[in-house]
């Protein structure tokens, strides 16, 4: 499963880089690199791939479509950056402030001039203890994603691919799960009271001790 993952990463990622768009500030990515100090700094596309930036400050930085894979952004404060299609696969973000972020799926136009949509990828990251109360990662791919601890009340996983992530005692009051996929996802002990799994698949999800308090579940599958 995880050779699967790794080659559609990749694929995914390359991809990326052939579609034609807006370039990073090639001044705010040597201003990142060399200070970790780059608040509402323009870095969409930039290509930061196991960059270490470990409590670095990119809050409200445009990082749209931006290669973060393999990143190390333990602490990092993201809150309200904007990082719509930004590839994280096997990124560090343990204790990261992303509070308010927008991921999820990026409109953009192709070499044709046609609309297409690329999905954040932060699938295999380490997202165990980060802030992402109200973020936004509609339509992400965040399978086998670790969650543990991590507080996502009120986040938008709407239609979101989360596959085998771990979710153990995570926090997801009032979250948007709607349609999303947590196949053999870990919910052990997760605060999952007043979400909306209206259509979600749950099927081989570990639920022990889960809060679904006033949960809204119509439709979904918590078929074993």
């Amino acid at each position: 499963m995880k050779g699967k993952l790794l080659l559609f990463a990749t694929l995914l990622t390359t991809f990326c880089w052939t579609i034609p768009g807006e370039a990073a500030n090639p001044n705010h990515v040597e201003k990142l690199l060399s200070t970790k100090d780059c608040p509402r700094c323009d870095l969409r596309d930039a290509q930061l791939n196991q960059a270490n930036l470990k409590d670095a400050n990119l809050r409200g930085a445009r990082l749209d479509g931006a290669d973060l894979s393999g990143a190390k952004l333990e602490g990092a404060n993201l809150s309200q950056a904007k990082m719509e299609g930004v590839q994280m696969f096997l990124a560090n973000l343990k204790n990261a402030n992303l509070r308010g972020a927008k991921l999820g799926v990026r409109q953009k136009k192709n070499e044709e001039g046609q609309i297409i949509s690329i999905p954040s990828n932060l699938d295999s990251a380490n997202l165990n203890g980060a802030d992402l109360y109200d973020a936004n990662m509609s339509g992400s791919l965040l399978n086998q994603t670790k969650f543990i601890g991590t507080k996502l009340d009120y986040a938008n996983l709407s239609y979101a691919q989360l596959l085998k992530a771990n979710f153990t005692k995570a926090n997801l009051i009032g979250a948007n799960l709607v349609s999303s996929n947590l196949g053999q996802a870990n919910l052990n002990f997760a605060n999952l009271s007043a979400a909306n799994l209206s259509g979600a698949q749950l099927n081989g999800a570990t639920l022990d001790r889960a809060n679904f308090d006033s949960a809204i579940l119509p439709n979904a599958n918590l078929s074993q």
